[in-house]
């Protein structure tokens, strides 16, 4: 596939959070077909700590651009707004630039980005396909983010509907978020293609290095992770009920690591409450990550009430590449509720009661474990790798 192609995302290499890492891999893998890429993106800011990076870079056949924008706490609702306008107005101010693009691929982080690329497609004529990761401001008004008769919410309807309308073709990541699209936003089917998220199973190393890890392997005969996004998304009160229900089970520990604007929240619950076999991390990357995998027994997962259609929990695909089944707080109309379920993958729950009777079955039964282990594992091959869903992307951008 000879043609050049703009990617516009504000997180992108060398960021560490999967809202980076899956449009690398896709522009990694977009490049191996021949495609001149180019994304556009700003500079790495909470996710990344190492040193300074340069405004243009070539990476594995990749054409970077990175844009300064304002560097607010995106855990204050106010700051999170400049930075995402900032950010909008940074990449808007190069609009001539992607004239000569006739094929764009855009995600909806942040959530406006995907106007300019409706933009361009009025300018130019360009045709682009939009990565939808969360439906907004739908999200934003179920966490009362912002009020649904607010000049904002206002602001958004209007550039989704244009959005909406002129793209050639829109990405949502399970069949309940294209549902929402088609029942709840009026956007036509025959323009939706449900391509799910995935994991690297590269990324998963079978050797532990890291020695506060192997001390809690050799210490506990369950443990169980929570990993990823600790936001407003994020049932964790659930998850923090759980472990106080369990505190005084010394053969069970618990492992919370990720971000988000709950984190200080469940860190201090956990102090608050004495929960001893609670260790709480900040994101985990690397070998660090793969190491936290490999010691855990069982995952978690949930999102809040309402939260269907409104975007997926991408952590379960890590999960089950590193074989891991899951115990999920999650709708059961869910793409990946129906999976586990059927693959025998991993167990729906609707309540802490429910994930307690759970865990202390799971702790008496290695046996359950493994088998559901494998299935997760089976679960993730046949639908979750890198290879499988980058190369629907790639298919679809040929047809752009």
């Amino acid at each position: 596939m000879n043609s050049k192609v703009l990617i516009l995302c504000q997180y992108f290499y060398p960021d560490q959070v999967s809202s980076a890492t899956l449009p690398v891999q896709f522009a990694e893998d977009l490049a191996k077909t021949g495609t001149e890429v180019h994304v556009y993106c700003g500079y790495p800011q909470e996710y990344y700590k190492a040193g300074a990076v340069s405004k243009t870079e070539l990476y594995k056949g990749i054409n970077i651009h990175r844009v300064q924008y304002t560097k607010f706490n995106n855990k204050s609702k106010v700051g999170r707004l400049l930075n995402f306008f900032s950010f909008f107005n940074a990449i808007l101010l190069r609009l001539p630039q992607f004239f000569s693009f006739k094929k764009i691929v855009v995600y909806s982080n942040p959530p406006i980005l995907p106007f300019i690329a409706y933009l361009i497609q009025k300018l130019s004529g360009a045709h682009f396909m939009f990565v939808l990761y969360d439906v907004y401001p739908e999200n934003a008004i179920l966490i009362k983010a912002v009020n649904k008769t607010s000049i904002l919410v206002k602001v958004m309807n209007y550039m989704n509907k244009r959005v909406y309308k002129s793209a050639a073709r829109i990405i949502a990541l399970g069949t309940e978020m294209q549902d929402f699209l088609i029942y709840k936003k009026n956007v036509a089917k025959e323009k939706i293609t449900v391509v799910p998220n995935w994991y690297d199973g590269k990324q998963v190393l079978e050797k532990v290095n890291n020695k506060e890890f192997l001390k809690l392997r050799s210490r506990y005969r369950l443990v169980l992770l929570y990993s990823g996004n600790m936001g407003l998304m994020q049932d964790m009160k659930v998850l923090i009920h759980t472990a106080k229900l369990l505190k005084n089970n010394d053969d069970i520990c618990f492992i919370f690591c990720g971000g988000g604007k709950k984190f200080n929240t469940v860190k201090e619950n956990l102090q608050k409450e004495n929960l001893s076999n609670c260790y709480i991390y900040e994101y985990l990357t690397g070998s660090d990550y793969s190491d936290v995998l490999q010691i855990t027994d069982v995952a978690l997962m949930t999102l809040i009430d309402g939260a269907t259609g409104l975007g997926v929990p991408s952590k379960s695909y890590g999960y089950l590449a590193a074989k891991k089944p899951i115990i999920a707080q999650i709708s059961e109309v869910t793409d990946i509720a129906r999976d586990l379920q059927s693959y025998h993958a991993g167990i729906i729950a609707r309540d802490a009661d429910q994930f307690v009777t759970h865990i202390l079955d799971l702790l008496e039964s290695k046996e359950k474990i493994n088998a559901m282990s494998l299935a997760a594992y089976q679960l993730f091959c046949d639908k979750y790798t890198r290879d499988i869903n980058t190369a629907k992307y790639i298919n679809l951008v040929k047809k752009l």
